[in-house]
């Protein structure tokens, strides 16, 4: 009993200073498989806001459950009712386990502020003996109180990840604001550098959006900015970060991009698809430009927050230019000789 108590109190103490909830969930799986030999494991995660599954860890992803609880997890018994199921105590006592011909399941809701957040279901083969049975039945008790001790901490966390995440983010366009290219930076420079990679860096501005506000009102200026936001998530790639950076203002990073041209192609494509969209307003519609000024790290300067600089500068050549276009940085334009 001491020795339980001690390593239940040891392991939560151990959780609770993991950074994340991933990180949780996998020293719970390797402790209920190491400890108790439940090799068979599997556990979903709910998302509050949708009720969606997902998995959080998985010993073998050909026996998750059926396809259906992860579109809504109510289909999934042992959510909907807050109550642990086995069917080897109660045979097809779920009718959406989709392994039955092989496997016995029994699945533990995880329950914090008296609401289900996730499921561990462990598998046991089917036609196994009645001692075989008991001794699992054993080992899953065992488990339980790891279970038990998991929860509250995987909540926290993804609370707390959850309120960082709305704090990196604008409100009104969902994308990354200032405060997370803030937080982010030293991280990609340690990834760009380690890869031998580039980044390429667009800065993004909309032209004469003073006029908007003045002419149409500042609720017209939000639904030009919000399609400004979509017209530029839909020209980079899911691993691209696009960031509000101010106003009318947007950063795009492109990452890990193989040439200088695949930084202004990118670039003159985001231009030409701002140029031709149609901003539906109150009012009617509307077209606006891009002036965008591009540059490139670490190709450009050793310095991340410096290449951001000098996009800006090639920005502010854009706009004298005449606007929508794309300029591309070249040390003439900088005349000092540090950032």
């Amino acid at each position: 009993m001491v020795d339980n108590t001690f390593s239940l109190n040891n392991f939560k103490a151990i959780i609770e200073e993991e950074e994340s909830t991933t990180e949780v969930i996998q020293r719970l799986a390797h402790l209920l498989r190491d400890r108790y030999h439940l090799d068979n494991l599997y556990i979903y995660e709910i998302t509050g806001t949708k009720n969606n599954m997902s998995v959080g860890y998985a010993s073998n992803f050909e026996n998750v459950c059926s396809a259906e609880i992860f579109d809504d997890a109510n289909f999934c018994r042992a959510k909907r009712t807050g109550h642990a199921i086995s069917s080897l105590e109660f045979p097809d006592i779920c009718k959406h386990f989709p392994h039955k011909d092989i496997f016995e399941h029994h699945c533990i809701p995880m329950m914090a502020n008296g609401k289900v957040v996730g499921v561990v279901q462990i598998l046991h083969k089917t036609g196994s003996t009645i001692t075989e049975q008991e001794e699992f039945d054993h080992l899953v008790t065992r488990g339980s109180r790891y279970i038990r001790e998991s929860t509250p901490v995987i909540e926290a966390k993804r609370f707390s990840s959850a309120l960082q995440e709305t704090a990196l983010r604008d409100p009104m366009t969902d994308l990354y604001n200032r405060r997370f290219l803030e937080t982010y930076s030293n991280t990609l420079v340690a990834s760009t550098l380690r890869r031998a990679s580039r980044v390429g860096i667009l800065m993004c501005d909309m032209d004469y959006f003073k006029e908007v506000n003045d002419n149409y009102g500042h609720e017209t200026g939000d639904v030009v900015l919000i399609k400004t936001a979509e017209v530029l998530k839909n020209c980079v790639r899911a691993s691209d970060i696009v960031i509000r950076y101010g106003g009318e203002e947007f950063v795009v990073l492109l990452i890990d991009v193989k040439t200088s041209q695949d930084i202004l192609d990118v670039a003159e494509k985001i231009r030409s698809t701002m140029e031709l969209a149609i901003i539906n307003v109150p009012d009617g519609t509307l077209q606006k430009t891009l002036s965008i000024g591009v540059s490139e790290f670490p190709g450009d300067t050793e310095g991340f927050w410096e290449a951001i600089k000098f996009a800006d500068v090639a920005l502010y050549r854009a706009k004298n230019e005449g606007r929508n276009r794309v300029v591309r940085f070249n040390p003439e334009m900088w005349e000092q000789d540090k950032y």
